[in-house]
């Protein structure tokens, strides 16, 4: 099998799981302590910031994914399960600038362990800042050979 590089960034876990735990938490326990002692206008606060950076960091950072790839397959692990998928199941990749991690979206043409599309956060390129990630680009271009060797054959 040949080795396998690392395209998520080693701050992953991190950002997927220690600071969704250390706010959620705080969030929670300030909605706690505020209701225990009857500051109910302060604890209805707590509880909305509750549920909308809750949703927030679900949507952005608890659904990152630690990615690997090898020449013939991705690798995509969420930490605690690990799916190995075929390189021409990739369909698209995508990224925006617009967020400073530079999230990246590996779309699939069939469904993987995590759903059809996947979000990683890749290494920090500060030449990339406000322009396509690198990563991106090298998978797209990953994607045109694929698409040429499936042409040939």
């Amino acid at each position: 099998m040949a080795n396998k590089r690392q395209l998520s960034s080693d701050a992953t876990f991190l950002v997927k799981i220690v600071v969704p735990v250390i706010f959620i938490g705080a969030l929670l326990t300030a909605f706690i302590a505020l209701l225990a002692t009857g500051e109910y206008g302060g604890a209805l606060g707590a509880l909305a910031a509750l549920l909308i950076f809750g949703t927030l960091i679900w949507i952005g950072f608890v659904q990152l994914q630690k990615v690997h790839i090898d020449h013939e397959h991705i690798y995509i692990s969420n930490f605690f399960r690990t799916d190995q998928i075929q390189l021409n199941n990739l369909r698209e990749v995508t990224d925006t600038w617009l967020l400073n991690y530079h999230p990246i979206w590996l779309h699939f043409r069939t469904p993987t362990e995590f759903g059809n599309t996947v979000m990683f956060m890749p290494r920090t390129d500060l030449a990339a800042m406000f322009s396509t990630h690198p990563i991106t680009k090298e998978l797209r271009t990953l994607i045109a050979e694929q698409k040429m060797k499936a042409g040939n054959k």
